[in-house]
């Protein structure tokens, strides 16, 4: 509906308006005639230029038109669509006059075309990222371009660098049309002759100020949508004693289990959260895209800060793949801030470690006897994945490269990021049930098909909707669920925890009705889920579900909480019992209070951004000795 609303307004009814001023200017009879003319060049202009978007980012036509409507640069179109209309106007005036009008490209330098192209390519990032992509922090933005790339999947960066050239390339045009036409208008009463937009010196002049200013200009507002002089002066602010006041150091809590240990399999779906349910659940959606997660969620555990189902409240650090596992695993964020490799190398990152002075779950469990895997369809290099599950007790991995290079998939596969969930789900059946013949042990499984932009489909997928997108979460929910089925049919199901968790929200934000559209957290700390105590509409949440597990259920609902807690929340899950509060920055929620429910959103976002001398040691020492029970 959003489409058809911008085609109408700026695309048909500049036309219709400038026919019907025509025929009157004219004295011309047939004026219904030159409506339909103008109305069918502007809706087959719409309708192509939204095809071909379709067919060069590989979508569906209702997707595409979602995403262009959504990101498109509204000011700059209305600015095109108004200046045209003005100079179609004036044209009809010379010609009704006895004028003439020129259209000279050469009175335009060169440096002005220039500065043009660079101002309308940067609005129209901004455009993008403030439309289509507007919940992806900057600090995702530069980890991935910084940091190796392997095992990238670019679907995201081609639809928005689609979308970026062809704004730019339109505004270009109708900007040198404009200033390229000459109008000569001899009225009746008077002579005059006008020029648009000025005379040829006055021009020049102007064209030297603007290929200057144009381009400041738009550097400067894409610089202002991204957050970028809050992210420089971040670090330089006095440092923050938040964690020396809030942080437990797991490795010297004392930490226990029960003599038989129970084995503990996380499931960490991509983007999964509460938006997609129903507006009865709490969801944005009348059609029950995943009827299968939301009985998951109803029937078991599910933390939540309403009654219903819900999610934690996604902090600052803890918004893409893996900062939200670091968040669930470490209970930390991930805040660094950094421009490049000898920046990163600083941490340490660019060896092997990550977070190596945080005690995190897999070091947790390793410690406590159990063996730690991870499963995984891409390659699990990219994002420095690889490096957080190694640097925390070494875990074995299963992903891309190994089941291709151990022929558990034909030579040269290759789908979506590498294997397609469907497929992946069979694999782990089969390693699972490999590894689950030496107790206890600690898998994490993490899919891929719902990641932005519009997900993967494959082939077995029923198409019920005509968003493509719909289609993957409710062939998602259906295989999330078929898969909790096998692992309940197993032996060692009786003495396991299974664990769902999106690890964060949904990043194109044109999936979702207006109300849900939520945008990245600002810089100013405003509360994006709350106002005071009571929880704002349209909030998301990445969905938690614990299935099978050994947690108490009586203070599971109503909850302000974050990535953080789910750490003691898993401990908890398989019995497991420790001396304090907490661990990390995660609170136990079954017996105490959360950071979140003691600072309050705005305040613990403005906390994590700040520098801490305390959080950038952990990524500088190894972590210590754990406590012996």
């Amino acid at each position: 509906m959003t489409t058809l609303l911008v085609t109408f307004f700026l695309i048909v009814l500049p036309y219709a308006a400038y026919a019907v001023l025509e025929d009157i200017l004219n004295k011309r009879q047939k004026t219904s005639l030159y409506i339909k003319k103008y109305i069918h060049t502007a809706v087959f202009f719409s309708l192509s230029s939204l095809l071909l978007f379709s067919f060069f980012t590989k979508q569906g036509v209702t997707d595409a038109a979602a995403h262009l409507s959504e990101s498109v640069n509204m000011p700059f179109i209305i600015w095109s669509y108004a200046a045209s209309f003005i100079v179609l106007l004036l044209h009809t005036l010379s010609k009704k006059n006895g004028g003439t009008v020129d259209i000279d490209f050469t009175r335009i330098p060169g440096y002005f075309v220039l500065s043009l192209l660079v101002f309308f390519f940067l609005t129209s990032a901004s455009s993008i990222l403030t439309g289509m992509y507007g919940i992806i922090p900057l600090e995702q933005i530069i980890y991935h371009l910084v940091l190796a790339r392997t095992g990238a999947n670019y679907s995201i960066v081609e639809k928005a660098a689609v979308i970026v050239l062809l704004q730019t390339l339109v505004f270009l045009v109708v900007s040198l049309y404009i200033v390229s036409v000459k109008i000569n208008i001899e009225l009746r009463v008077w002579r005059a002759v006008i020029y648009v937009p000025f005379k040829r010196k006055q021009f020049k002049k102007l064209s030297a100020f603007f290929a200057v200013l144009l381009p400041a200009a738009g550097l400067a507002y894409l610089v202002t949508t991204l957050g970028l002089p809050q992210y420089i002066a971040a670090p330089n602010k006095n440092p923050s004693d938040f964690y020396e006041e809030n942080y437990i150091p797991p490795g010297r809590v004392n930490i226990t289990f029960p003599e038989k240990k129970r084995n503990l399999v996380v499931i960490i779906v991509e983007s999964l959260e509460t938006g997609y349910l129903t507006t009865k659940d709490g969801g944005a959606f009348t059609e029950d895209l995943m009827p299968e997660v939301a009985s998951l969620a109803k029937n078991n555990i599910n933390f939540s800060g309403t009654g219903g189902i819900g999610g934690p409240v996604q902090l600052y650090g803890t918004e893409w793949t893996i900062a939200g596992i670091a968040g669930y695993y470490s209970a930390l964020p991930f805040a660094i801030r950094f421009f490049n490799r000898a920046e990163l190398d600083k941490y340490g990152f660019m060896g092997d470690d990550f977070l190596p002075g945080a005690y995190s779950l897999g070091d947790i469990l390793r410690g406590a006897g159990y063996k730690s895997y991870y499963i995984t369809g891409s390659e699990i290099e990219f994002g420095g994945t690889d490096k957080y599950f190694k640097t925390h007790r070494n875990t074995v991995v299963f992903d891309y490269n190994y089941f291709r290079n151990n022929n558990y998939i034909p030579d040269g596969y290759k789908v979506w990021w590498g294997i397609e969930d469907r497929t992946l789900y069979e694999l782990a059946k089969i390693k699972i049930s490999e590894i689950s013949r030496e107790e206890p042990f600690f898998v994490t499984l993490s899919t891929l098909d719902t990641h932005p932009v519009d997900g993967y489909l494959d082939n077995e997928a029923e198409r019920l909707y005509n968003s493509r997108f719909k289609n993957v979460v409710r062939d998602m929910s259906r295989q999330l669920s078929a898969f909790t089925e096998w692992l309940a049919r197993q032996d060692f199901y009786a003495n396991t925890t299974i664990v769902i968790l999106g690890d964060h929200l949904y990043q194109d934000s044109t999936f979702f009705p207006g109300a849900f559209r939520m945008k990245k957290l600002s810089p100013n700390h405003e509360s994006r889920y709350f106002t005071g105590n009571t929880v704002k509409s349209g909030s998301r949440y990445p969905i938690n579900i614990f299935i099978n597990s050994l947690l108490d259920p009586s203070n599971v609902k109503n909850r302000a909480f974050s990535h953080f807690d789910m750490l003691p929340a898993l401990i908890e899950s398989v019995g497991g019992a420790f001396d304090s509060e907490g661990l990390a920055l995660g609170r136990s929620m079954t017996a105490g209070t959360t950071l979140l429910e003691k600072y309050g959103e705005a305040e613990m976002n403005r906390q994590l951004r700040l520098a801490s001398n305390l959080y950038d040691s952990l990524w500088k020492q190894p972590a210590p000795s754990p406590a012996k029970p």
